[in-house]
């Protein structure tokens, strides 16, 4: 909904306003149709909610910088006919054609709830809202649909628009989501895009949406039935234009066909079936299988495949498969034997179309194999290396060798029955994957990211660029300025291609990350279009920006678990890389600018005046002087007998908490009005397990994992007292602070609104149901931010403090993990994802 009012309020307010018009504009007391030239008709637009046609429904139209304020209320209209039922008007002049509009549709009926376009016995309550965004000219073109679709799109876009990012952003969203929803031009103008989905008809079009219609059909009934539909959102990708359902590993690309290993059956280390299938992609947007091979069995071990002409090879349990696809529908084993010399075989490929020469990696080496006669093919010699070679990439007269932890390896292939190599040499970590494209060669170095190689004399190479990644990578392909590197090593996959930008080879930067869902096992990038097999095979429009919400990033020196900001510079606590200090000065391009190396290891961090107190290792407390952050150094110290974790500050005082239940100690109190000396003053045995700490006036409030939240009175902090409680229904993992109530993060999953305005009688008054487990809670003016396990951030609006409510979800690849900790500086967020990287993007505007 736009503006969150009972939709029994809303009728009685829409039933107001309609007398009023009728009222200003007369009546002449008869049932003339002449118009009164002083009262000329309004020019009206008509839509329709439907999900099923939702009949009596509250529709609210809302202009995208105030999505709490509708311009504009009405109702649907109620008929037995489906074509007619679920139908309201808006008056043409309140859109302007060059402005976004949300359309939000409350409460009312489904008359249709299969969408057969056959009007059920019994009417649905509608317990949800449905809605729809597009602009003004997109509204005023022709009747429109608000339907499941468009709220698949509200619903990906819905952080976009509360944080008022600029409309072309939004908008270039919009359809970028639309595309990946439909796979037809329904208004024949050339483009999938917005108008396709104002136009879709849930009864007439079932057959042209990206997935099955049950997965659609199932989103419908959550909307009904006011429920999250979070899992099947994060299934919706930006940029995905098609897919096909089967269980792929590797491809490879000629022509308007893919050639694909479909591995399926059994459990790791037992035995699978494997097939060749071939995919025609002459239409990107509808791939669909026209072919496939005998079943191959064999155990599970490494896979790839190539083409040549009209034969594919295959590597299937360590042998190398020739198959005749000179009919792409019907794939023949051609039952050629090709000789992969000593080792594992991991990887084979070919210099291009018209060269008679394949090179085997192995784990023993690289095997030159002679393919000019596929009946007697030959091995041509061996070249063994130091280590396992996992990849290799031919230009020219060298062959290019990832060579595990020995790096690459330069070889010298002129004459392939003699292959030389030429130099070598190492890299930071482990060579699993190379590409050369002109004097570089890019390699895959696992977790030390990509490493850019010099290669112009082949016979002295050396390392002029590296890009770190925030995760392990073993493969990379190159296209135009834009390195994609994916990882995947037998059963282990990452889950989503990292881009950097190589166009300066001296100074690669990671630039973002494509999410592909189940993980990228291959990937190959041709015309604009990633192709990529990931236990499916999906269709990828690499041409969208990558990171629409990011406003700037910072790769850090170790992982990240918790942040403070103030007045422009972030204070991150690293563990191994201690007390970081970043600068925010520009936004965009944030700069380490200091770090304070901790005597163990830095896991929470408070701030108070001009120090921060950070929790070291598992029994400290580090006091550091940030008068001048870029010379942090530490003043002081705490020494506790147990276990320290959360901090928490409040004036004159630390209070900290155990990290495991410890009935004698629970929270300790913590005199730091001499920051050089931090005193014990006290302690309030509690049991189970501490995770969250706020005060607030003479009052403690502790999150209390299976207790639920606890009100321990700190009026006098040498003798602190508990005085209330309340349990949740879970465990609860965070709380904060909001007037005169506390948000509790619960596992159940849920937010718990709970009445503290008697601390010492707590009291649940309201929820807020989350996808999944809240990992904290995080309050910035009228919004909290929820960071949910896999599915991103979740908003709630809290501005009505006692009825707190979801009105939009951040879900990018970047965040949909693990976020570890939420700051804000001016308008913007900052976050830690958990690993080893810092994001900022817009945040909402406070009233």
């Amino acid at each position: 909904m736009c503006s969150k009012i009972s939709y029994s309020l809303k009728l009685c307010l829409i039933c107001i306003y309609s007398l009023m018009l009728f009222t200003f504009i007369g009546c002449d007391g008869g049932s003339s149709n002449e118009t009164s030239s002083e009262n000329p008709p309004v020019a009206m637009l008509t839509g329709q909610a439907v999900l099923g046609p939702l009949t009596n429904a509250v529709v609210d139209v809302c202009q995208y910088d105030d999505l709490k304020l509708p311009i504009y209320s009405t109702t649907t209209t109620k008929s037995d006919n489906i074509s007619e039922a679920g139908l309201f008007d808006i008056p043409e002049s309140i859109l302007e054609d060059d402005a976004l509009y949300v359309i939000a549709i409350s409460g009312g009926q489904d008359i249709d709830t299969n969408d057969d376009g056959v009007l059920d016995d019994f009417p649905t309550d509608n317990l949800g809202t449905l809605h729809l965004v597009a602009t003004g000219k997109q509204l005023k073109a022709g009747s429109f649909r608000a339907n499941v679709l468009t709220d698949i799109v509200y619903q990906k876009v819905s952080y976009l628009l509360y944080a008022q990012y600029p409309m072309e952003t939004i908008e270039e969203e919009i359809n970028i989501y639309s595309k990946s929803l439909i796979k037809e031009d329904i208004n024949s103008d050339g483009n999938r895009d917005i108008k396709d989905l104002l136009i879709w008809d849930p009864v007439e079009n079932k057959d042209i949406v990206c997935k099955e219609w049950s997965f659609f059909e199932g989103i419908g009934f959550d909307i009904i039935g006011n429920q999250i539909y979070a899992e099947e959102l994060s299934e919706i990708r930006r940029g995905v234009i098609g897919t096909v359902n089967s269980s792929i590993d590797r491809l490879c690309v000629s022509g308007n066909y893919v050639y694909a290993l479909n591995v399926f059956g059994g459990d790791r280390g037992g035995l699978v079936s494997t097939r060749l299938e071939v995919i025609d992609i002459s239409d990107p947007v509808n791939p669909f299988i026209v072919g496939f091979s005998e079943e191959i069995q064999g155990m599970i071990a490494f896979y790839d495949v190539i083409v040549k002409g009209n034969y594919v090879f295959a590597v299937i349990e360590s042998s190398v498969n020739v198959f005749d696809v000179s009919d792409p529908s019907q794939p023949i084993i051609t039952g050629d034997k090709i000789p992969t010399g000593p080792g594992e075989v991991f990887r084979i490929t070919i210099a291009s179309d018209d060269a008679n020469t394949m090179f085997v990696c192995s784990s023993s080496g690289l095997s030159i194999i002679d393919i000019t006669d596929l009946s007697n093919a030959a091995l041509l010699d061996f070249v063994d290396t130091p280590g396992g070679s996992w990849g290799v990439s031919i230009s020219g007269d060298y062959a290019y060798l990832a060579n595990g932890e020995y790096g690459l390896q330069v070889i010298d292939i002129l004459d392939p029955s003699s292959p030389v190599i030429t130099s070598a040499i190492d890299t930071p970590g482990t060579a699993y994957g190379v590409f050369v494209s002109g004097n570089i060669a890019y390699v895959a170095d696992d977790d030390e990211g990509l490493q850019l190689i010099d290669v112009s004399t082949p016979t002295a190479s050396f390392l002029i660029g590296s890009a770190p990644t925030p995760r392990s990578v073993s493969d990379v392909t190159i296209s135009g300025d834009l390195a994609y590197m994916i990882y995947s090593q037998g059963s282990f996959r990452g889950y989503d291609i990292q881009v950097a930008n190589i166009s300066d080879p001296e100074a690669p930067k990671l630039v973002g990350s494509i999410d592909v869902p189940d993980g990228p096992d291959d990937l190959v990038i041709l015309d604009g279009y990633a192709y990529v097999a990931s236990r499916g095979f999906q269709v990828l429009d690499i041409n969208v920006d990558l990171n629409p919400f990011i406003t700037g990033s910072l790769d850090l020196p170790g992982n990240a678990y918790n942040l403070e900001v103030r007045e422009g510079y972030a204070f991150i606590a690293g563990r191994d890389s201690g007390l970081q200090v970043i600068d925010f000065t520009s936004l965009s391009s944030p700069v380490s600018v200091g770090s304070v190396a901790m005597p163990g290891e830095a896991y929470d961090l408070s701030l108070s005046g001009e120090y921060a107190f950070v929790r070291e290792g598992n029994d400290g407390l580090q006091v550091i002087d940030i008068t001048e952050p870029e010379k942090a150094l530490i003043v002081g110290s705490y020494n506790s007998s147990n276990s320290i974790s959360t901090i928490t500050l409040s004036g004159s005082y630390a209070y900290v908490k155990d990290s495991w239940a410890r009935p004698d100690y629970g929270i300790q109190i913590i005199d730091i009005s001499n920051p050089f000396q931090p005193l014990g003053v006290s302690s309030i045995g509690i049991p189970y397990n501490i995770n969250g700490l706020v005060v607030s006036g003479n009052y403690l409030y502790v999150a209390n994992s299976h207790l639920g939240l606890q009100v321990v009175d700190i009026s006098e902090t040498t003798a602190p007292l508990m005085i209330g409680a309340i349990n949740t229904p879970d465990y609860a993992r965070d709380v904060a602070l909001v007037g005169d109530y506390a948000y509790v993060a619960d596992q159940t999953p849920s937010i718990q609104v709970i009445d503290i305005g008697k601390p010492d009688h707590p009291a649940i008054i309201g929820e807020v149901n989350l996808p999944s487990i809240p990992e904290c809670i995080k309050v910035s003016g009228n919004y909290a931010y929820v960071p949910c396990w896999n599915f991103g951030i979740q908003i709630l609006d809290i501005s009505d403090s006692a009825n707190p409510i979801r009105v939009a979800i951040v879900n990018e690849p970047y965040i949909s993990g693990q976020i570890s900790d939420i700051g804000f500086l001016d308008d913007h967020i900052i976050f830690l994802d958990g690993t080893e990287t810092l994001y900022v993007f817009r945040a909402i505007p406070n009233e």
